[in-house]
């Protein structure tokens, strides 16, 4: 997304998104469609994540911590080791939001 398309994004009162995450999310497909199993439902673990996606738990693993570090996601129970939640942030819901446009 180009300057030009942020500024007129943000001046038509539409969330503006940061193009550099937006380019970072749409480089990977397990990024995708982790963050779009995520706004299906507004809270899941892992294992529903790759249960839907058809993705090893692993690679969902992984990709759950990139998210997690650009704070697209968050965990709400960072101090289970099983049955941790995950759900967008504000970041990540207007991520997804852009992601079909």
């Amino acid at each position: 997304m180009s300057l030009i398309e942020v500024i007129t994004l943000t001046l038509a009162g539409k969330p503006s998104v940061d193009p550099e995450n937006l380019g970072w999310v749409k480089s990977s497909s397990y990024r995708q469609r982790v963050l779009k199993s995520l706004e299906e439902e507004d809270m899941m673990m892992p294992s529903e994540i790759a249960d839907r996606t058809d993705r090893h738990l692993s690679h969902i693993s992984n990709t759950l911590s990139e998210l997690e570090e650009r704070q697209l996601i968050e965990c709400l129970t960072p101090d289970l080791k099983k049955g941790r939640l995950y759900s967008l942030t504000e970041d990540g819901v207007e991520i997804v939001e852009h992601l079909d446009t």
